[in-house]
């Protein structure tokens, strides 16, 4: 299971996104765009959104077809991901 030590919103909707760490320092990359979940890890951030877009990416959902649909709550993400993924027990906010 992947686990996310370090978890900041840096854009609460359109898209719903998040950067952070994993537990052995590599960042992640989530981005929540047109009913699509994304989530890409990589060495640095840039490796993790490419990641994101690519075979590579380590989690993709696709939740409805709703094309404009881009808001994703913290916790909304936490279930979707369940079991494959562990975050950390908070998210920060981009001001912080």
């Amino acid at each position: 299971m992947l686990r996310v030590e370090r978890l900041r919103r840096t854009c609460s909707a359109m898209p719903a996104q998040w950067e952070g760490l994993t537990e052995n320092g590599r960042s992640i990359y989530v981005r929540y765009r047109h009913s699509v979940l994304r989530i890409g890890v990589g060495n640095d951030l840039g490796r993790a959104i490419d990641n994101a877009f690519s075979d590579d990416a380590v989690f993709i959902l696709r939740l409805g077809p709703h094309v404009s649909s881009g808001m994703m709550s913290f916790g909304e993400l936490k279930r979707l991901t369940e079991g494959r993924i562990e975050w950390p027990s908070e998210e920060t906010d981009a001001a912080h």
